[in-house]
């Protein structure tokens, strides 16, 4: 077998044994895109760049395939405010405070991304998100995650290997998208 076909193995390995917490967490943010909630999603270093993507796809590749984008919002997506508020706070709690300026309420749902889920200003704008009344959904990696309480849903991929975890999180943004897709189109 060659490295690639290694690769593709076991990253397909490790899909299949979360395939039924991602289902779960499908099936419940579609029933969440329906009702118009507000999705607010946060990334920490790979994923930040991730939920640039996703927000696309999110908003733009389901207007086109469905008639309807999501009512999408992205933590950091101004950069300025970003630096600002790190400068003025820390890093720690720069996704709180910016989830405080999103209008984070309880018709939102605050999406976060943390490829080795220890990441502080995740987990502290979790904590922020359940103050506020918002559905907090974490998709996590690594193996010292032990914040499960912190999320109304969670997809946890156990492994320390930052690149097949980060692969699955952004795996996880496009099956949501032909996920939606799926049910909006009945097919």
């Amino acid at each position: 077998m060659n490295f690639s076909s290694e690769y593709g193995a076991s990253l397909n390995a490790l899909i299949a044994s979360h395939s039924e917490q991602i289902e779960v967490i499908l099936e419940s943010l579609y029933l969440d895109y329906k009702a118009n909630r507000t999705f607010i999603l946060a990334g920490n270093g790979g994923n930040f760049a991730n939920v640039f993507h996703m927000g696309t796809d999110w908003t733009k590749g389901l207007y086109t395939s469905c008639g309807i984008g999501m009512n999408l919002r992205i933590l950091g997506s101004n950069p300025s405010l970003l630096s600002a508020v790190e400068n003025d706070i820390g890093h720690d709690m720069s996704l709180s405070f910016l989830l405080e300026l999103e209008r984070c309420d309880a018709n939102s749902v605050v999406v976060l991304f943390s490829a080795g889920g220890t990441s502080t200003n995740i987990l502290f704008a979790a904590k922020k998100a359940k103050e506020c009344g918002a559905k907090v959904v974490g998709i996590m990696g690594g193996t010292s995650f032990n914040s499960s309480n912190l999320f109304d849903e969670l997809l946890h991929i156990n492994d320390a290997d930052m690149q097949f975890v980060e692969d699955i999180h952004s795996i996880f943004g496009h099956m949501l998208l032909k996920y939606f897709i799926q049910q909006k189109n009945g097919s």
